[in-house]
């Protein structure tokens, strides 16, 4: 549990630098993609 190919849209991240600084689970989505509903928010 850890190395899953996850289907979500932290691999499709072409750009994660576009988003603001307040995203924190945009600078790192591939080391450990967090719930972004609890971290952007």
């Amino acid at each position: 549990m850890g190395k899953t190919p996850h289907p979500t849209p932290y691999t499709p991240h072409p750009t994660p630098h576009t988003l603001p600084p307040g995203k924190t689970f945009c600078r790192r989505p591939y080391l450990k993609p967090p719930k972004p509903d609890r971290q952007s928010r």
